[in-house]
């Protein structure tokens, strides 16, 4: 697996897979101070994949169980490796801020496979002590969190995790029913769109920002606006959260809608035999 570290577009600074052993600190601290960046965007953004393992097998990424096959062990990222990379990231922000004051803004995320595993979920604790420092030593630098998650391990305790440290969660929710389970590569019957919804309830009703993250597929466009209207509609008898306790008043869901990029050579072919054509009309 290549890794790499990578500017992505008009000043986003991105890591790819910035692991242990693949990816040296020197090379990410001199990476991230020496970039100059043009951005045209108010914010730079930071994307930390924390690790590689999932409980799901998405058919657009690489699951746990195809790596086993392979004989490739899922890469986890170090304590170390956080540290350092956030610290490059604000040095280089607070560099940017003093050639322009209105750069001075970081937006995070923490990715995965799914940053909700123990593990990852310490480096996301681990994160906030540096942060909390790193806030002291650059205070006109603002950051904010988002955690990308498919939703299966929003428990109580990690909602509120996610509330003291005023985390966005950005829910991937790729259908309703059982069609999240075949969107995401589950078992018939396994029920993670239920799973899901009820972590979405529980950061509803503690009050947590967050967005569903619906993608578009050939298989899945034909429902779009149906999610939609489940996900939107307060006063419909099919509204997902009818029965939550808001706590400003019921309100709809936020929704970010995307189309599915092709991953593999598979996806390519559904798409050119008309899986565009399912998508768009």
């Amino acid at each position: 697996m290549e890794v790499r570290s990578i500017k992505i577009g008009d000043g986003q600074l991105g890591y790819y897979n910035p692991v242990d052993g693949m990816i040296r600190g020197s090379d990410v601290s001199v990476t991230v101070e020496t970039l100059n960046i043009n951005q045209f965007h108010p914010e730079t953004e930071l994307y930390l994949e924390l690790s590689e393992s999932c409980n799901m097998n998405c058919a657009c990424a690489v699951g746990v169980d195809q790596m086993k096959m392979s004989g490739h062990a899922p890469e986890q990222m170090s304590r170390q490796t956080l540290e350092i990379i956030l610290r490059g990231l604000f040095n280089a922000q607070e560099k940017l801020r003093l050639q322009n004051p209105e750069k001075d803004s970081i937006k995070i995320k923490y990715a995965g496979g799914e940053p909700l595993f123990p593990k990852n979920l310490e480096l996301i604790g681990h994160a906030q002590s540096i942060l909390n420092e790193l806030g002291k030593e650059y205070p006109e630098v603002k950051f904010r969190q988002i955690i990308l998650t498919n939703g299966l391990l929003l428990s109580d305790k990690v909602v509120e995790l996610i509330k003291k440290n005023d985390i966005h969660v950005s829910v991937s929710l790729w259908g309703l029913g059982d069609d999240n389970d075949k969107e995401r590569g589950m078992r018939k019957g396994f029920n993670s769109s239920e799973r899901v919804l009820n972590g979405i309830k529980r950061m509803v009703e503690a009050g947590v920002t967050f967005n569903v993250n619906h993608v578009v597929s050939p298989s899945n466009a034909h429902k779009l606006a149906s999610f939609v209207e489940k996900m939107w509609n307060i006063n419909s008898p099919d509204f997902v959260g009818k029965d939550w306790n808001f706590i400003d008043g019921k309100k709809p869901l936020a929704v970010a809608v995307q189309f599915l990029r092709p991953q593999t050579a598979e996806h390519l072919q559904t798409l050119l035999e008309g899986g565009t054509t399912a998508m768009i009309d």
